[in-house]
């Protein structure tokens, strides 16, 4: 009986399809599995009734035999220009030598213009540290009450703070300014610790005569209290001004009675008063946007009850903004009228 077998060779194997292709290696690896296939076979009901019959073996493990010798490939044996993948690699390694140069270059170039700015700013400041000095040499010395040094008198006997300025000079110079003229005009404004230049008058004087002032950079008013006081009497004599000042004074009310429910502005309460023809609610009689006076300005509210709204606001003589009016003013408003 001839029987055909066939083995099943990995596709991938090139060594063992050489080896099949040689005819005695095939029959002798043929044989040797027939027969163990015919003593070992699992299958049942198959009989050797004299027809071809086919069997399917695995090939045989750790047969074969290798006629080529193989060789370890050697780096130097490789084109590199032959590999699509390895000129691809090169473009990408010069873009990134290429940024790296740029970087440097940006790198240097920063630090450059750093150090001629840094340069520029010292040179500013050293300009301004010199003509502050020069500044305080040419100032006259102050009183020395001015600047509270009562236990520290000169060999001459004249009162000055030179000490005091010469310590001012010397915390000038390690102020970092954006300009010399910021450190002349701190120079010129502060001459001396715990005084202060009026910007009304020009009079140097001590700190506690200054109100205090919280938007400015000291802490202080630019005006001396004199002064302010000065401004304060020529704004309130003013019809905007005493108005402005009444509706300021409402509005602390309000928050004192816990209100809050305020309306009134300047310019609301300026078409009020020009409404009732500048005239008091109450009594008729024309008042006057002044202080000191029985018929300046006031705002009356209508019922005590409610806050200062529109509504409930109007114009009033100050003698007869007052409770029970009628029977304290009554008669002297006939009086006034007749």
């Amino acid at each position: 009986m001839q029987s055909a077998v066939k083995y099943d060779v990995p596709v991938d194997d090139m060594d063992c399809r050489e080896q099949e292709s040689s005819s005695a290696a095939t029959n002798a690896c043929g044989d040797n599995a027939v027969a163990e296939m015919r003593k070992t076979s699992p299958l049942k009901g198959v009989e050797d009734n004299g027809v071809d019959s086919t069997y399917v073996a695995a090939a045989p493990t750790n047969t074969y035999v290798f006629s080529k010798k193989t060789s370890l490939m050697r780096v130097e044996d490789v084109n590199a220009d032959e590999i699509p993948a390895m000129a691809h690699m090169a473009d990408i390694n010069a873009a990134k030598q290429h940024r790296a140069d740029e970087e440097r270059t940006a790198k240097r170039v920063a630090a450059a213009s750093a150090k001629e700015e840094g340069i520029k700013k010292a040179r500013k400041v050293k300009v301004a540290a010199a003509e502050a000095a020069a500044v305080v040499s040419q100032a006259s010395p102050l009183p020395h009450t001015d600047c509270n040094k009562k236990e520290k008198l000169s060999s001459t006997g004249n009162l000055c703070c030179v000490e005091d300025v010469s310590g001012q000079v010397a915390t000038v110079e390690k102020l970092s300014l954006s300009t010399h003229q910021d450190i002349s005009d701190s120079v010129v404004a502060v001459m001396c610790a715990g005084t202060k230049r009026c910007s009304k008058c020009q009079t140097e004087k001590t700190l506690t005569s200054f109100h205090k002032h919280k938007s400015s950079k000291d802490g202080l008013h630019y005006y001396c209290k004199e002064c302010d006081a000065l401004a304060y009497r020529v704004f309130i004599n003013t019809r905007m001004g005493f108005i402005k000042n009444l509706v300021a004074g409402s509005r602390q009310r309000s928050t004192k009675r816990e209100m809050n429910q305020n309306e009134l502005t300047a310019a609301i309460f300026d078409e009020m008063c020009s409404a009732q023809g500048d005239r008091c609610v109450y009594s008729g009689l024309p008042v006057t946007f002044a202080p000191v006076s029985d018929f300046q300005a006031t705002i009356e509210r209508i019922n005590d009850h409610e806050d200062y709204t529109i509504e409930n606001s109007a114009l009033c003589a100050l003698k007869f903004n007052v409770a029970r009016w009628l029977e304290c003013g009554e008669g002297q408003v006939r009086s006034h009228t007749h």
